[in-house]
């Protein structure tokens, strides 16, 4: 890449950064892009990954880098299994608090060597007989957890010849002498490792790209990698919500069982747009997965309020209402990985949905859910189809933490966050539509018992 082509891509990224920025200032990011570099050592990851760190920054991103820590560890012999499982855990303790969705401080996290580097790594330990197949399937199956894997928005995996890695190692170096893992044996070997693990484990990753850097200058290779990133970047800004084809599902009443519809719908895979685009189309339907979160012998509600920023437009049926449920849409992440499975898909996004809105796991009930639908409701409103689950909460024991943003938080002012006798919430007349069908099918209240709205 010469000089003037050099200039040219640097002002090329800086606008599609710009333009990435504009849109996460429209929107609002539930958390933060997760990105992990590994692979040969040698073959650029680190240079590379600290080059799109000061890019982002100077950008306007704000962005969190999570060193390596195999330069840190204190296991001595670096061929031995334990050595990978000290370096990958350090490295989950600082990455967890990102996955679990509560931190939005920061716009991007760059993982040096992580989740999936482990994997490669235990690959290699496997095919050198250091490691035995049940000890590795153990610790494959404790790094591919659903709630790991679905975090990270995208694995660049670095590859170069290991005689270059072994050129590039030496040029720093005043000694010749090759060590444990730096020689043409183990870079060798690793290297089938590694695509031996892309091979069994790609399809689990939202996304995955390969760059051998071999013959690539340094400049060359982080244009590439953060033309990509912005793409990525921009992609999750833009939330993308899941929906169906308003004639491919049917509707046996106002309110009706996920039996009655699982055999037409319950094998469909969802379709996403950006959420503006889905709300204005009048034959997509939208699947809302929500939960009424209540105590174990069904005598208590959880209820919430929504905040006035967190309303879309003026015809939201929720303002100003008091709502025994909370839930919300379902993301492109949320689907990866379950085509033909719809319900598994409603529960990943309903349990995702109330980790960021309420702040605790909540149990879902493995009751299947009864789902609302009110075509001839305003127009916003006949776009939602809830579906509706029941979970369940020990309220003594666990301190919620609402979604600033989402809910009024509690006070004296509000019952948002409260906890409410099914006795007393059904003599609300503040109720909406969902809530009043919700307090009939789950609690058996019929209309006699349910104060109506004014």
């Amino acid at each position: 890449m010469s000089d003037q082509d050099l200039i040219v891509k640097i002002r090329q990224l800086e606008e599609k950064a710009e333009l990435v920025r504009l849109e996460k200032e429209r929107t609002r990011p539930r958390r933060p892009l997760i990105l992990e570099f590994c692979g040969a050592p040698n073959a650029g990851k680190s240079t590379t990954l600290e080059a799109l760190g000061i890019f982002l920054r100077r950008n306007n991103f704000r962005v969190h880098i999570l060193t390596e820590k195999a330069a840190i560890a204190p296991v001595r012999d670096k061929t031995d299994w334990l050595f990978n499982v000290w370096t990958v855990s350090t490295q989950l303790a600082e990455l967890i608090p990102y996955i679990e969705g509560r931190r939005r401080d920061v716009d991007v996290v760059l993982c040096d060597r992580g989740i999936f580097d482990a994997l490669c790594w235990f690959q290699w330990m496997r095919d050198e007989g250091r490691l035995d197949p049940a000890t590795h399937t153990i610790l494959h199956a404790s790094l591919t957890l659903r709630r790991y894997v679905q975090a990270i928005d995208l694995i660049y995996v670095f590859d170069t010849e290991p005689q270059e890695s072994i050129r590039r190692e030496n040029a720093m170096l005043l000694t010749r002498k090759e060590g444990p893992i730096m020689n043409v044996g183990v870079l060798a070997g690793f290297r089938k490792a590694v695509q031996k693990t892309i091979t069994a484990d790609k399809a689990a990753f939202k996304a995955l790209e390969e760059l051998d850097t071999t013959s690539l200058g340094q400049a060359e290779a982080g244009s590439v990698v953060t033309d990509k990133v912005l793409e990525v970047l921009y992609d999750v800004t833009l939330e993308r919500v899941g929906y169906l084809p308003r004639a491919s599902v049917p509707r046996p009443a106002l309110t009706f069982r996920w039996e009655e519809v699982s055999g037409a719908i319950g094998h469909m895979a969802l379709m996403f747009g950006r959420r503006p685009d889905v709300e204005a189309d009048k034959e997509a339907v939208q699947p809302i997965p929500i939960a009424v979160i209540t105590d174990a012998e069904r005598s208590r509600v959880l209820v919430f309020r929504k905040t006035s920023r967190s309303i879309r437009g003026t015809d939201s049926p929720e303002g100003r209402k008091t709502l025994p449920y909370a839930g919300g849409h379902i993301r492109l992440e949320d689907a990866h990985g379950l085509d033909g499975d719809l319900l598994r898909v409603f529960r990943t996004a309903l349990k995702r949905e109330l980790k960021e809105e309420v702040g605790v796991d909540v149990a879902i009930s493995d009751t299947p859910p009864i789902l609302i639908w009110d075509v001839d409701a305003q127009e916003r409103s006949s776009h939602h189809l809830a579906v509706c689950f029941v979970g369940e909460m020990d309220f003594e024991s666990v301190q919620l933490s609402l979604d600033t943003f989402e809910f009024v938080q509690p006070g004296k002012e509000t019952i948002s966050g409260d906890v409410i006798k099914v006795s007393e919430l059904v003599q609300r007349a503040d109720l909406e539509p969902w809530g009043r069908a919700i307090l009939r099918e789950w609690f058996g209240l019929g209309g006699e018992q349910l104060r109506l709205p004014a």
